[in-house]
């Protein structure tokens, strides 16, 4: 297979230089597209310049320096061309039409029965017969490339995707965004004269909704060919109707191949804490906000390096799996849904509540100083490592190999329920990082650019036969898996050699793609406090966390985007200068006006009105 990667997209910033530059003199798209253009053709020389010069010899692979080269040479190229297409589509060319498939065109918005999904009478599960193709056939996928480390550099290097050729006689070449610059990428690529055949998490990108998506021509209808050719897809879209809910839209649309789990999973993000400085200070884990501000000033006075603050906020304190924030029942800039009812957090009391608090700690020197005005996931790891931390969030997964890495022999991280408000209990608390059946941000859209849809179609629905739901969650057998004594598939010696299952999931399965995942896979290689950990973070609710799949229709999801994307903005940059101490919370109320005077009430209403088409879509 071979593996595209683009390098030289938005390297240094310069997207958002230029296009900042552009927003502020009113200066048309078109000519950021030129400088974009020059920049480009400008690296790209250098770089064909350097890979020849230096000749990427690499003496562990030998010749695989010439694979290197041809490799990043195609990437260039095709990137250079993609900027042409973009380049031309601004100066007033228009895309041309894709092949308009027979029987795509969606119902009408006004129906009343629920959207339905049905297989053709005569196709059964578990039919198919491989290969799928006589002749060779490539397509090509879009995908974030995820996590990289050694033994694997892209999904080139995934075990399943390997086994798939063989088995189907289909390839799949890969066009990977370089991390940090997925979204820019991704307009980028809907302003080319073609797409891919695949375009992977899309939902998180495109905006305006995937019925928009169908309409613009960038996603295709799969109903009357899932009903043709994927009959074991559709049998996981229609196991329960939470999942139906999810898989379609408003519209009826069954807009991609989604990843389906086999039971919704729990938080596998939290806050994990040092257990050995706990040990070693004879204090217990943390209940309430003021036991934690206890325990940070003895690890701030006793343990951290330099005297470091020891709380680390992941997304500049709004945190991605809503840690501590979600103690307030409030989720970062997105919105609640108390009974039915949608509300946007920043408007909400524990908004500033724990805003208070953290500007609090941030004065007390208890919270990493880099950390509020970073938008990193997580903590990066020499500040886990080295005791420069003792609170952060973190993927549970990953402790194993931090405790590897780590040079203190007592290091030990364990996972830490969200304090609470003092005087509050744990039932009082409805936010924290959950997951649906469905994680529609992982599933993936077939374009009306494909070349055999039918074929694609065939391809996909394989990974939800019991041969591919196998492959795509243990790999293969005598690779990656053994059968124990009960017939039960194991990871083996060789999966698990890479000690952190990440990793492992990674390389030698279907990791976060549009396949039918057995989750609790992870669990078996963890050790104890691993798989305690969604039991502890569990210990709170998500009672009040959105539900995936809530769409918004095309002139919605216009208006909502305007006005959700003005409106954070102010809030992220506000959220900081409160916090810090350089905004005076006398100031709150005029934040909350200038808030409301935005339009926001519309703004809720979009998302409520979307909400409640979401809870009728069971209805009869």
């Amino acid at each position: 297979m071979n593996c595209i990667c683009e390098d030289i997209f938005f390297t240094c910033g310069l997207y958002d230089i230029l296009t900042n530059i552009c927003l502020i003199y009113k200066i048309e798209h078109n000519i950021l597209y030129k400088f974009h253009l020059l920049y480009l053709l400008n690296i790209s020389i250098n770089y064909i310049i350097i890979c020849f010069e230096l000749g990427y010899y690499d003496t562990k692979y030998g010749n695989r320096w010439r694979k290197v080269i041809m490799k990043k040479l195609f990437a260039f190229l095709l990137a250079s061309l993609l900027l042409l297409a973009v380049f031309a589509g601004c100066s007033g060319g228009n895309k041309p039409e894709p092949a308009s498939p027979e029987g795509s065109k969606a119902p009408s918005s006004d129906a009343t029965e629920p959207p339905q999904l049905q297989v053709e009478e005569g196709l059964e599960r578990n039919a198919v017969k491989l290969p799928l193709t006589d002749k060779p056939v490539t397509f090509v996928m879009w995908t974030p490339n995820g996590t990289t480390f050694e033994g694997f550099a892209d999904y080139e290097d995934n075990l399943v995707y390997q086994e798939m050729e063989r088995r189907s006689g289909v390839n799949l070449d890969f066009i990977h965004p370089v991390t940090g610059s997925e979204n820019e990428n991704f307009q980028l690529l809907m302003a080319a004269e073609t797409l891919p055949d695949f375009i992977h998490t899309i939902a998180n990108y495109y905006i305006g909704g995937m019925d928009k998506a169908i309409e613009d021509g960038v996603a295709l209808r799969l109903n009357e060919y899932a009903a043709k050719y994927m009959p074991n897809y559709i049998y996981y879209c229609t196991l329960n109707e939470d999942i139906r809910r999810q898989t379609l839209t408003d519209n009826g649309n069954l807009w991609g191949v989604h990843h389906i789990v086999d039971r919704p999973q729990g938080a596998w993000y939290g806050l994990g804490i040092r257990k050995d400085w706990l040990d070693k200070a004879g204090l217990e884990k943390p209940v309430y906000y003021s036991d934690l501000e206890n325990v940070l000033t003895v690890f701030r006075d006793n343990f951290t390096l330099n005297g470091n603050g020891p709380l680390y906020l992941s997304f500049n304190g709004l945190s991605f799996g809503y840690s501590l924030i979600g103690s307030f029942n409030v989720a970062s800039t997105q919105y609640i849904n108390v009974d039915g009812e949608v509300r946007y957090s920043p408007l909400e009391p524990g908004f500033k509540e724990y805003l208070m608090k953290m500007n609090d700690w941030y004065n007390k020197g208890l919270i990493d100083i880099d950390s509020v005005t970073s938008y990193a996931f997580q903590a990066p790891n020499d500040y886990i490592v080295n005791g420069k931390i003792g609170v952060f969030d973190h993927i549970y997964t990953f402790t194993s190999i931090w405790k590897q890495a780590a040079e203190d022999p007592d290091w030990h991280v364990v996972a830490l329920t969200t304090p609470i408000p003092d005087g509050k209990t744990y039932a009082d608390v409805h936010v924290r990082q959950n997951n649906d059946w469905v994680r529609t941000g992982n599933s993936m859209a077939i374009t009306p650019y494909c070349s055999d849809i039918e074929l694609a179609c065939k391809y996909w629905d394989y990974f939800f036969t019991d041969d591919g739901i196998l492959l795509s969650n243990y790999g293969v057998e005598g690779v990656s898996f053994e059968f124990d004594a009960d017939g039960n598939p194991q990871y083996n010696e060789q999966a698990l050699s890479l000690n952190n299952i990440s990793y492992t999931q990674t390389k030698y399965c279907l990791h976060n793609h549009p396949v039918f995942t057995i989750w609790s896979r992870e669990l078996a290689p963890l050790d104890e406090d691993q798989k305690q950990a969604e039991a502890i973070w569990g210990m709170v609710d998500a009672a009040y966390v959105m539900p995936q799949g809530v769409t918004l229709t095309v002139e919605e999801g216009a208006e909502h985007s305007n006005l959700k994307s003005t409106i954070d903005t102010y809030v992220n940059e506000n959220f900081t200068l409160f916090l810090t101490g350089q905004k005076s919370f006398d100031e709150w109320d005029n934040f909350i006006a200038q808030i409301k005077s935005m339009n926001v009430d519309r703004m809720i209403e979009i998302q409520q009105t979307a909400l409640n088409r979401y809870y009728n879509r069971g209805k009869n």
